[in-house]
């Protein structure tokens, strides 16, 4: 049984590459920020966290959740497990998901264009009447898009020192994806 964890910002491609990696092989899917969303909203006194659009990397209390669940979802099953979150950080894969059992890569633009990725936000929040993203004005977006930046910055040199797949998104961001797939496969098929 192997798990495949792909950890990186929001709006970086993550729930896209899982469902990829999904429909393409037999295997189980968690999106695990729906499930920490929730405890944060249900829960909050056992998991807020302190949200600052300041661009730093900080341990995010509902990672531990995460962790559990990579550890022990699908067991009962022979299948490929995909766990995508925003809140696993790479240290945290470089310390308890390494070897054979695990797949790891993270995704993230911190060589973005900030209004180019807002109106790429904007674009595919058309169709997408959930996109958490209607909520926020341009301005406010724009705001966001600059931490994701920053935190794509520290996620790649964290991945680098810990020599982890990263996958920048900045730009043809629909190859990127592709791109991420294969690296995922081609390690998929070598094990």
């Amino acid at each position: 049984m192997r798990t495949v964890i792909i950890g990186g910002v929001c709006r970086s491609g993550k729930s896209r590459l899982a469902n990829t990696i999904f429909n393409n092989t037999k295997s189980t899917i968690v999106h695990a920020d729906s499930l920490t969303n929730f405890l944060k909203k249900h829960v909050p006194e056992k998991f807020s966290g302190d949200f600052q659009l300041d661009g730093i990397l900080k341990t995010d209390p509902s990672e531990i959740v995460i962790k559990k669940l990579i550890r022990n979802m699908g067991k009962e099953f022979d299948y490929l497990t995909i766990v995508d979150s925003s809140v696993i950080s790479p240290a945290t894969v470089a310390r308890h998901f390494r070897g054979d059992r695990y797949i790891s890569l993270f995704l993230g633009y911190p060589r973005v264009d900030v209004l180019q990725k807002l109106n790429e936000i904007r674009q595919a929040a058309v169709s997408d009447r959930y996109c958490w993203s209607h909520q926020y004005s341009d301005r406010e977006m724009f705001r966001y898009i600059e931490h994701f930046k920053q935190l794509s910055i520290e996620i790649e040199r964290i991945c680098q020192q810990f020599d982890l797949q990263f996958v920048d998104t900045s730009k043809h961001w629909s190859n990127a994806i592709q791109i991420a797939y294969s690296c995922i496969i081609r390690q998929l098929l070598t094990s």
